[in-house]
């Protein structure tokens, strides 16, 4: 899959600094899914941030400096629920601090289903355009072409890989008001739903939104 780099680039995102390590185009880890829109269009970050990962060790790094600002921040008798990656999974949240203001925290999501060699990789597994933005820390990327439809909104089904997870999301997607889709996308999304019944559905990529 091509993907194109959005003409604008980010300075200072408070994001990346509250982030324990840099995001890297090549490398990973990266940002991807509502979140990354939200950042690309520069609209307030008011959902789940999904941090998608190159290899399980870079995973693990993560998940082990995350738990230790977290750890700072909780009472000393602080109960921790056991939170250790298993391959199959879906993801592992944390609660990160804004590294520009104190009063606000990020929830971050670490996504361990799965590991991806590439960018390319990673927004080809996605179900619907809307999601396939991704963050390396600098600059946005998205399927060549597929910026017009992106911001206005407007839903295109790319795979349907867990058909109830798809079907979730895309009525909570209309259900927001301002996402669309259009007749042809609709009879699109029917076939791929009824092709992939029966096929083993654990929630899908990840929760987005």
């Amino acid at each position: 899959m091509e993907l194109e780099k959005y003409p604008s680039i980010i300075v200072n995102n408070d994001v990346v600094r509250s982030l324990p390590f840099p995001l890297d185009k090549e490398e990973g880890p990266w940002i991807s899914g509502g979140s990354a829109r939200r950042m690309m269009f520069r609209w307030s970050i008011d959902s789940d941030i999904d941090v998608f990962f190159k290899s399980w060790k870079q995973l693990e790094k993560w998940q082990k400096a995350l738990r230790e600002i977290e750890d700072k921040r909780r009472p000393p008798n602080f109960l921790r629920v056991d939170d250790e990656p298993k391959k199959g999974t879906n993801q592992i949240t944390f609660y990160v601090p804004s590294a520009s203001d104190p009063t606000r925290e990020y929830k971050v999501q670490l996504i361990c289903k799965d590991v991806y060699p590439s960018m390319e990789k990673l927004v080809d597994t996605f179900d619907f355009n809307v999601c396939q933005v991704v963050f390396d820390g600098s600059n946005f990327y998205y399927p060549k072409n597929s910026l017009p439809a992106i911001s206005a909104g407007l839903i295109k089904v790319h795979r349907v890989t867990y058909p109830v997870s798809t079907f979730r999301r895309v009525q909570k997607y209309l259900s927001k008001g301002n996402f669309t889709i259009e007749g042809p996308e609709i009879v699109k999304l029917i076939q791929q739903l009824y092709d992939s019944l029966g096929s083993e559905d654990e929630e899908g990529l990840y929760r987005e939104e």
